[in-house]
């Protein structure tokens, strides 16, 4: 495998990827609005509440995707014959797809009509989506001083980390993505087919992160593993998570890696102006979910593409700068959303917001100290 820091370093390597198929057809209905998993202020049990069906379901989501302060394993009693009605992966491909999935609500976020002042957050998984996300949504909600305007970011939406666009609903739905406060900031790992259809004819802008693909790899690698923890802990709601539990615990790094190569090539990134990479055709064989986000290098040809059509809508970061220099990764996404500079206590701010132990405490799991 070519060297990745010597590709990255091209400062034409964004137009070294190849090309991506633009072919985005609309398609879907609006999701309907899951259950909350609050009860009412009676007293009574809510029809979203942990004592009811759905209840406990999007309670058991909210626990495996963010491991809830609010609720415990104890609030959810068995139910063997409650099925989630969402998809379920039974053999987890890297982190190639999403693991859980809710088909309506991606359909529902495919037909969002997007607004001229939206900004897209995209990273594939493992890649620094929840940090990029968590400076950008502190640097659009606070005022000059750093401040934000509410007591509790995670009353907000987008405040606790990333609402998926293809993930089911917990405490927050599509719709209340739909109607956050402008300007809206909307994150996930979809592939650029998966884009709304409306973001071509905006004036949205664009935020991609990426990461040294090693290190992606191992990130993975070990997410898969804590995941596999959960899912064998919520087993009991529903039998496909026993196979996905036994998929994850029996995951190993190669095979990680044979997924997360797809075609198991070298690193097809340019190291001089001539070169180029050659998207590679998916095998008609291929097992692969409808939400499916491509390999890793699939993924990057697509957003390297696009992002040379776009020009100026998008910012390209690098999850090194994030860890390197936050502060500067952070002034470089100020600059790109407000065409001017921040003062330092709003980059501080946000870089503190963004910050590991900070983003932990608001009950985003997803996060992992060292690779």
């Amino acid at each position: 495998r070519r060297d990745i820091a010597r590709a990255r370093s091209n400062p034409r390597r964004k137009g070294l990827y190849g090309q991506q198929h633009h072919a985005l057809d609309a398609f879907g209905q609006h999701s309907s609005q899951m259950d909350s998993c609050l009860s009412s202020a009676s007293g009574r049990a809510s029809p979203g509440s942990p004592t009811t069906m759905m209840g406990r379901l999007a309670c058991g989501l909210d626990l495996l995707l963010w491991g809830s302060n609010d609720v415990s394993l104890e609030d959810l009693p068995p139910h063997g014959s409650e099925t989630w009605q969402w998809f379920i992966s039974s053999n987890p491909k890297a982190m190639r797809a999403p693991l859980v999935a809710d088909p309506k609500t991606e359909a529902a976020f495919r037909m969002l009509r997007c607004r001229d002042d939206d900004v897209f957050v995209c990273s594939y998984p493992r890649c620094g989506l929840s940090w990029a996300h968590a400076l950008s949504w502190h640097l659009l909600r606070s005022n000059e001083s750093g401040q934000l305007p509410f007591r509790d970011p995670t009353t907000i939406v987008g405040g606790k980390g990333p609402v998926y666009p293809d993930q089911p609903p917990t405490k927050w739905t599509h719709q209340d993505v739909s109607a956050q406060a402008h300007p809206r900031l909307l994150s996930g790992h979809c592939s650029v087919q998966r884009l709304p259809p409306s973001f071509l004819q905006s004036k949205a802008r664009l935020i991609v992160i990426d990461r040294d693909p090693r290190d992606a790899m191992v990130s993975t690698f070990f997410r898969l593993k804590r995941l596999g923890q959960k899912f064998r802990a919520l087993e009991c709601h529903d039998a496909r998570l026993k196979e996905l539990a036994d998929a994850c615990e029996a995951l190993t790094l190669e095979r990680c890696y044979d997924d997360f190569d797809s075609q198991k090539t070298s690193l097809a990134l340019g190291m001089d102006d001539e070169a180029h990479y050659e998207t590679r055709k998916r095998s008609a064989t291929e097992d692969v979910s409808e939400l499916d986000y491509g390999d890793y290098y699939e993924w990057h040809a697509q957003y390297a593409s696009l992002a040379s059509q776009l020009g100026q809508r998008v910012l390209w970061l690098h999850y090194e700068d994030l860890s390197t220099d936050p502060h500067s990764a952070a002034e470089r996404i100020h600059t790109f959303l407000f065409s001017k500079p921040a003062t330092s206590d709003k980059i501080d701010g946000a870089v503190r917001f963004a910050s590991f132990d900070e983003t932990a405490a608001r009950g985003d799991d997803a996060l992992r100290k060292g690779v």
